[in-house]
């Protein structure tokens, strides 16, 4: 039997600390600086949402088209980049990843910040693009290897570590336009990418502090065949597009849900916010209550991914542009979003587990190596949607 097919036990306790002893002294410290380099990640996505527009559009003259290019570049990039980076984090490391990725955004986000000192329309444009690209890049250097230290570090707590990583991420995306327009409003355009920074900042010093330098193990790294043959298989496969269809779902409901309610429904800003809070604290609080009902072995993983991905459909049903039942009310929106955000709880949250899960059968150095991959799967599925 081969490394890739041999399988083997659960760690128990000596084994799991042994190996939690590789990445830091301190885990509690350690689970709060991931969770604070999710978070900060999360943040700055969608941070200039609340006043980017405006200002291109004003003071600019950009089109529509353009300014959605300058968020569009930065979903693909960090698409496009994040399996490419859980390939190399076996030769780059895990550490050195991270911080290059939170640096990187930091550098970003002071660039982005800069815009407006630019008079230039065409250097406006270029510089935001640029820089959202920068952020991309610095965002799938960032995620897949936060994904990657949980799953080595914690192998035995990967459920629970999940579940808060994807709450946290929910609640930093929530919280991102709120967070840039309050300085926004305080400071003006350049306010809220200050702040933004210094919150990377501490992330990066979290980071140095907590998390040892990596350390390399004497045992043989998997070829790239024996990793290509090990994705392809349905039990890898099948948790990523459900990462991705739910993402989908989330992001494409989260950028054309306030043209519907206002145009088809008549309702204000007040409540189309609503109706997204809805949704998003939704998708924050499933994602909290999922991880210990994993970990107790109360669900199976793939039944969860199955009912998320069926709650989606059907929510689908409820905020579409032409609800089946004849009725004036946006009452079945307001239902239909907290069920997508549920839906995509469902969805997204057991995926790693599943896969470290499938992982755990091969020998220590295997699983870390595929660890590192599927998780820049996973960073790369919830690009799809943001």
């Amino acid at each position: 039997m081969t490394e890739l097919e041999s399988s083997s036990p659960r760690q128990d306790a000596k084994e799991l600390a042994a190996n939690l002893v590789r990445f830091t002294d301190s885990p509690r410290s350690l689970k709060i600086c991931l969770l604070l380099a999710i978070f900060v990640n999360r943040l700055i996505l969608a941070l200039n949402a609340p006043f980017f527009p405006t200002h291109a559009k004003e003071v600019h003259n950009l089109t529509n088209s353009e300014i959605g290019w300058t968020f569009s570049v930065f979903s693909i990039a960090n698409m496009t980049l994040s399996p490419i980076v859980g390939f190399t984090l076996r030769n780059v490391g895990m550490k050195k990843t991270l911080v290059a990725g939170l640096v990187t955004e930091v550098v970003g986000l002071l660039a982005f910040g800069s815009l407006a000192f630019y008079e230039s329309d065409e250097i406006y444009l270029l510089v935001a693009i640029l820089t959202r690209i920068l952020l991309g890049i610095g965002a799938a250097s960032t995620l897949a290897p936060s994904f990657a230290i949980m799953a080595n570090a914690f192998p035995g707590e990967v459920d629970v570590m999940m579940s808060l990583g994807q709450a946290v991420s929910g609640l930093g995306y929530t919280c991102g336009p709120i967070f840039g327009g309050v300085f926004y409003l305080i400071g003006g355009f350049t306010l809220p990418f200050i702040a933004a920074a210094i919150v990377t900042l501490i992330a990066i010093l979290m980071a140095l502090c907590v998390i040892k330098q990596d350390q390399t193990l004497t045992i043989e790294d998997l070829t790239f065949a024996q990793k290509i043959a090990y994705l392809n298989r349905w039990q890898i496969i099948f948790p990523a597009l459900c990462a991705m269809c739910a993402s989908a779902a989330i992001g494409g409901l989260e950028v054309s849900i306030g043209n519907h309610l206002k145009d088809d429904f008549r309702l204000d800003l007040g409540s189309i916010l609503e109706v997204l809070s809805f949704l998003a604290f939704s998708y924050v609080i499933a994602a909290a209550v999922l991880g210990p009902l994993l970990a107790k072995g109360i669900l199976r993983k793939d039944s969860v991914m199955m009912m998320g991905m069926v709650g989606i459909a059907l929510a689908m049903i409820f905020v579409g542009p032409e609800f089946p039942f004849d009725t004036q009310s946006a009452l079945p929106i307001f239902f239909g979003g907290p069920m997508i955000g549920i839906g995509g709880s469902m969805s997204i949250v057991p995926v790693v587990s599943e896969q470290v899960d499938q992982a755990m059968k091969h020998h220590s150095k295997a699983r870390e190596d595929l660890n590192n991959i599927l998780s820049g799967i996973f960073a790369s599925s919830l690009a799809t949607g943001a």
